[in-house]
């Protein structure tokens, strides 16, 4: 398709790596760090919070083009299916 992209694994890079992304033209899948699997109390707070920060951070970045809330239904929650 004449395009690259990379998935950011549950990783958050630091900025020079998505300043350098947007310089060359990549798209960027960045997933969001996920919540533990087993859900203890107080995750789903902390999880909303930290991706809350994350997109703060990284707001600015156009080679973001898709956010990814949960890699493959890690410590999913609140989703019907």
């Amino acid at each position: 398709m004449g395009f690259n992209t990379i998935r950011k694994h549950i990783k958050v890079e630091p900025a020079r790596w998505y300043y350098w992304a947007d310089k060359l033209g990549m798209l960027v899948w960045q997933d969001m760090v996920n919540p533990n699997q087993e859900l203890p109390e107080g995750s789903k707070q902390e999880f909303e919070r930290g991706m809350h920060e994350e997109m703060q951070q990284l707001r600015n970045y156009p080679c973001i083009t898709t956010w990814v809330l949960f890699n493959e239904k890690w410590g999913q929650y609140d989703q019907e299916g």
